[in-house]
């Protein structure tokens, strides 16, 4: 998301697409997290397959909502200054 395009959205939608991307983080964070916990479980009980490994696929998924929720935040950050 470039910051151009946070630019010409307005502080209302801007407002409700932070609140938006910032659920959807903590869900998939969380989600995250639980898929740890239980591959390391499983990590424990039968070694290495393809389950163990499957919570480092999202791991990209989540910095990238991650930088993005950043990104408005400044935006927003950055007009109240206004």
């Amino acid at each position: 998301m470039k910051r151009d395009d946070l630019k010409a959205v307005s502080t209302l939608d801007l407002q409700k697409k932070f609140k938006t991307f910032k659920m959807a983080f903590y869900v998939l964070a969380g989600i995250v997290g639980v898929m740890f916990v239980i591959s390391y479980f499983n990590w424990k009980e039968s070694g290495i397959n393809a389950t163990v490994l499957l919570p480092l696929f999202f791991i990209p998924m989540v910095l990238v909502n991650f930088f993005n929720l950043r990104k408005i935040k400044q935006e927003l950050a950055s007009r109240k200054d206004i």
